[in-house]
């Protein structure tokens, strides 16, 4: 079983991500290199990197996305309170696109996995992106798809 931690202070700039799932009005992005500071998952000051993590975001109020310089408004359902913003390298669409999400949500978490570690620098992404199941939906963990109502 995987703990749900709150999301909290994240630093995506330098994480990878990629097959995102938009499904009944909830977000799930899987990280490489996510960072962490001032979190349940790392106390410090400093910056720590998860390997591999997933970031859920349920009953969203408004997604924003930015895709090679352009907004596209996706939900709004109403104005946002605490408002999120997820970005890092799109592998979906090849090496060179960096895309930013801003999203507002009632609950907001980040789901580490068995095999997650943290680490003072970022992990190699190339070695860590070759690990392909973790991006594969067929096997993210099930509490991901029990939580948002798959």
């Amino acid at each position: 079983m995987n703990t749900f931690y709150e999301l909290g202070d994240i630093d995506s700039f330098e994480s990878s991500y990629k097959n995102v799932i938009l499904k009944n009005n909830s977000l799930i992005v899987p990280y490489v290199n996510l960072g962490l500071v001032h979190h349940d998952l790392n106390k410090s000051a400093k910056i720590r990197y998860l390997n591999f993590a997933y970031v859920v975001m349920e009953k969203i109020f408004f997604l924003d996305v930015f895709i090679e310089g352009k907004r596209y408004e996706v939900l709004n359902f109403s104005k946002p309170q605490t408002l999120y913003h997820l970005g890092g390298d799109y592998l979906d669409y090849g090496d060179k696109i960096y895309n930013d999400m801003s999203v507002s949500s009632e609950k907001s978490y980040i789901i580490p996995i068995e095999i997650t570690k943290t680490s003072d620098s970022l992990w190699r992404s190339k070695e860590l992106i070759g690990n392909s199941d973790f991006f594969d939906y067929r096997f993210f963990p099930n509490e991901i798809f029990e939580s948002v109502g798959s």
